[in-house]
């Protein structure tokens, strides 16, 4: 630790710069913004667990459309197209888990009585930024996080199929969903905010 003059110390402003510019007090700023990064994380992701759209998809083929996608027909699982062993959200979720980080190190930002704030660069993805991890099992390059937002089409050829439909669920991949020649069902797929919504819980915790 520096030795300084009693004259120093008193002198206007030393005090508050040298706290200011001192490593222990970026330190533990640092520490502190981090924490609150991660907890947030956390947040998003016991939203991204508890949202309808992550649960009705969890309860595979056999699951009912908590969601209200479908307008209580079906599910999304079967809807989709997903074999019955698959678990579509776990991608997706680490993706969102990925996505959620501090960029770099801190960064001082400097006037004329010293530093007078610190800056962090986070990383956000975008709605896009899910394609990867979330492709269609029978389309190519289009997204169902994407569709679940913007829309789905096949729904009024959607069937669902009960355990007494035989040879019909050996031709669904998942042995609920099949999509009929003709139109069966009334209405239309609703799409229901998602990702951004839980991304723009997590943008507006972060600026509480």
């Amino acid at each position: 630790m520096a030795v300084v003059s009693l004259k120093t110390f008193l002198k206007k402003g030393f005090l508050e710069k040298t706290v200011r510019n001192s490593p222990q007090v970026a330190a533990v700023v640092d520490k502190v913004f981090r924490k609150r990064v991660y907890g947030l994380k956390g947040a998003a992701l016991a939203d991204f667990d508890r949202h309808p759209v992550t649960k009705e998809l969890n309860q595979g083929a056999d699951g009912s459309n908590i969601s209200g996608t479908l307008g209580g027909v079906g599910n999304l699982f079967s809807f989709i197209g997903f074999y019955s062993a698959d678990r579509p959200t776990d991608q997706v979720r680490e993706a969102l888990k990925n996505y959620l980080n501090i960029m770099g190190v801190q960064t001082k930002v400097r006037g004329r009585k010293g530093v007078t704030s610190y800056r962090y660069a986070l990383s956000f993805p975008a709605l896009s930024s899910f394609d990867a991890a979330a492709q269609m099992p029978w389309e190519d390059g289009n997204s169902w996080v994407k569709g679940v937002e913007t829309g789905i089409s096949g729904f009024s050829n959607y069937m669902y199929l009960t355990r007494g439909d035989g040879k019909m669920q050996e031709r669904s991949r998942s042995g609920r969903g099949l999509q009929s020649n003709k139109s069966i069902n009334a209405g239309f797929f609703k799409p229901t905010k998602y990702i951004t919504e839980i991304l723009n819980e997590y943008r507006r915790r972060l600026a509480r």
